[in-house]
């Protein structure tokens, strides 16, 4: 919802008529987390007992897919489909039998669904172009074909340099940006373009980025860490015992944990996607020791206290940081303002364990020193950049 809600008077990170991002910062984080409630929500229709609890979960299901298109991420929609596809094979599996008796319908039906989707794309092909999503993926395209390197297969291709000089531990964890411009490719130059100048945070792909940080030892942990969680869920979804709500179930946390490595191909994770990305590789490992597991009685009403104060904390926070951000930004776009100082410490004040709002203050203050330095009070700029730093 609050990806929706942009204001013209505060310059947000990214135009907001284009890309919906949220509190996420960016529009790819904020599809990938989307793309993986939709797989959530298209499981839990078929785990869902009763009639109203599956209507619910289908129109939160439309909203967050309705919500994913204003992003515009071509990696979240990959992700999505690719998904789709699994998932798709293990719903034949469950329902094999029933759609062998209506295959003669399912066909007729998927055939008229073909025509529809074929003949709108024919006859509005001028009009899709515009729609945001396909019109960066043509402009890529474009791009490509004019012999540029786009940026991700560059920064994979210093990720393998690194890899080849600490193969077995990596650069250590979390030092992609610290040691990319050792290896920085003079191959990757565009006329004009920002990229050029960027020092990535993470090589945009996940198992590689890992492999470079974390060596062979750490890709290889990471590895067997997500198989395992595939194969308990295939185990459970693929066995002849158990209820068709169990395997529907299961379909929803192999469908996430899907979502999530198939995004960060292109793209890397951050703490909002990847912590549930761990609680589903979490609640796959719960799935395997339930035989094991010990029945807990959970007092209702202490259950629904603890939602309660989940859910107030949650837009407690959340609200904190919409109003950093708020200042943040409209610290940002009053670069020759007086007020710039004070949106800063806004925003530290309402959110203070962002370490971005402190990096940029303490930007904001060496700019200061540098381009004023006869009418600012040295001794305090220098000590809010070290405090903020």
């Amino acid at each position: 919802y609050y990806g929706w809600i942009k204001f013209d008077a505060v310059r947000w990170t990214q135009i907001p008529s284009r890309r919906a991002f949220g509190t996420f910062g960016h529009a790819n984080h904020l599809g990938a987390y989307l793309a993986t409630g939709t797989v959530v929500g298209i499981g839990l229709v078929g785990y869902a007992k009763k009639h109203w609890q599956r209507l619910i979960l289908v129109l939160g299901t439309l909203l967050l897919l309705g919500g994913l298109t204003f992003t515009a991420s071509r990696g979240a929609f990959a992700a999505l489909i690719l998904t789709a596809i699994f998932l798709g094979v293990l719903l034949v599996r469950i329902n094999a039998t029933s759609l062998r008796k209506n295959l003669v319908k399912i066909s007729i039906i998927s055939a008229i669904l073909v025509a529809v989707v074929v003949t709108a794309l024919v006859s509005y092909k001028e009009d899709l172009s515009k729609i945001p999503i396909v019109e960066r993926t043509l402009k890529t395209a474009d791009f490509v074909e004019g012999g540029n390197m786009i940026d991700r297969i560059s920064w994979w291709k210093s990720s393998i340099d690194i890899v080849k000089d600490n193969p077995v531990l990596g650069s250590g964890f979390a030092t992609y940006k610290d040691v990319y411009n050792k290896y920085r490719r003079v191959d990757y130059r565009v006329p004009g373009d920002i990229q050029d100048n960027i020092t990535p945070e993470s090589a945009h792909n996940e198992f590689i980025n890992t492999w470079a940080t974390q060596g062979t030892l750490g890709l290889i942990a990471y590895l067997l860490m997500i198989g395992y969680a595939f194969w308990i869920l295939l185990k459970k979804i693929w066995a002849n015992t158990g209820s068709k709500q169990e395997k529907y179930l299961g379909i929803s946390i192999i469908g996430a944990i899907a979502v999530y490595i198939f995004q960060t191909q292109i793209s890397f994770g951050v703490i909002s996607t990847m912590t549930i990305f761990y609680m589903f590789l979490a609640t796959a490992a719960l799935i395997a020791n339930k035989e094991k597991s010990k029945k807990i009685e959970v007092n209702k009403l202490l259950a629904i206290l603890i939602v309660i104060a989940f859910s107030i904390s949650s837009i407690y926070i959340t609200n904190r940081r919409i109003k950093a951000e708020y200042f943040i930004q409209q610290a940002e776009a009053s670069i020759l303002s007086t007020d710039r100082e004070k949106y800063y410490e806004k925003a530290i004040l309402s959110f203070p364990w962002e370490y971005n709002y402190h990096t940029a203050y303490g930007d904001y203050t060496i700019e200061a020193i540098i381009a004023m330095p006869e009418n600012i009070d040295f001794k305090k700029y220098i000590a809010l950049a070290v405090n903020h730093y």
